[in-house]
């Protein structure tokens, strides 16, 4: 068999083979990363779906009058009760609609829109969107709450963008925010000693006691 005799135009022919190979190769992966910033994106401020404690929040509250009673009255109800000097039992009972008016109210002019507050079996999700940088992203953090010598406290359990999971630096900063918020304005400094917070079937429901 004869010997192929290699020339200088076939040596030329190979290396710009490997340069095509190479080429494409780079322009396989240019373009997967693309369709990964793409996909990433579209996910990041892609709407957020219904958390399943959005299922409680149309059902009828099974906590009767108590629950029918305005947060806003609740409210003057407890502090009436802390001023009046002796220790006596107080709840709230609040629904998911209500609480997101009344966290809404607090919001105002913070850039948080469309929020929605969903109260399932022993979670809480809140939704909404923010404007970060020009761009409108949909958020969803889920929390978890207990008490702790006498005050709530919100454990962050859940948090997305979009359908795509936040941070943990990002997430950490907003449990920061959360327990710090909580510090400032303890139910102490109210005369309320909390003794539990339970969410059931879509209402928050927090009891204690006063302390003077």
């Amino acid at each position: 068999m004869a010997r192929k005799i290699i020339t200088a135009k076939d040596r030329q022919m190979a290396r710009r083979n490997a340069l095509i190979g190479v080429a494409v190769g780079c322009g396989v992966l240019l373009v997967g990363a693309l369709v990964f910033l793409v996909v990433g994106y579209a996910r990041l401020t892609a709407d957020a779906p219904l958390p399943p404690e959005a299922e409680y929040s149309t059902q009828p509250s099974p906590y009767g009058t108590g629950a029918s009673v305005p947060l806003e009255t609740q409210v003057r109800n407890v502090e009436r009760a802390a001023r009046s000097g002796r220790p006596q039992r107080v709840q709230v009972v609040v629904g998911s609609q209500e609480l997101t008016s009344s966290i809404a109210q607090q919001l105002q002019g913070q850039g948080v829109e469309d929020l929605k507050v969903y109260l399932g079996d022993g979670t809480a999700v809140a939704q909404g969107s923010v404007t970060v940088q020009g761009r409108r992203l949909n958020a969803t953090i889920r929390v978890k709450p207990r008490v702790e010598n006498g005050a709530a406290r919100l454990e962050i359990i859940d948090a997305k963008v979009g359908r795509m999971d936040m941070p943990a630096s990002v997430r950490e900063n907003i449990q920061s925010e959360i327990d710090r918020a909580i510090e400032k304005n303890p139910p102490q400094g109210r005369g309320v000693w909390l003794d539990s917070i339970e969410i059931t079937q879509g209402n928050l429901i927090a009891r204690g006691r006063t302390t003077r």
